[in-house]
């Protein structure tokens, strides 16, 4: 379970990298891009649990890329009424 965390918060590492790319691009696509993904994620682990056997591996890389779209759009650099 704490490596489950751990994973879960490690894309809050990648944010100033993911910030910098976000703030050159409108906000709408990365958003949208990383509800889909994470929609498509969450999917896919279900029904991977549901054919039987799920490996604690998948959990963890789920745990992990589901967390990227929203640490990448989730903090600018740059507010909105600067632009």
């Amino acid at each position: 379970m704490g490596l489950n965390l751990a994973l879960a918060m490690l894309p809050a590492l990648l944010q100033p990298f993911l910030g910098a790319w976000v703030d050159r691009i409108p906000l709408k696509i990365p958003l949208v891009a990383g509800n889909v993904l994470r929609v498509l994620l969450q999917l896919g682990v279900g029904f991977w649990a549901l054919r039987g056997h799920l490996p604690t591996e998948i959990i963890y890389a789920a745990s992990f890329l589901i967390r990227i779209p929203i640490e990448s759009g989730r903090f600018r650099f740059i507010p909105s009424g600067c632009e």
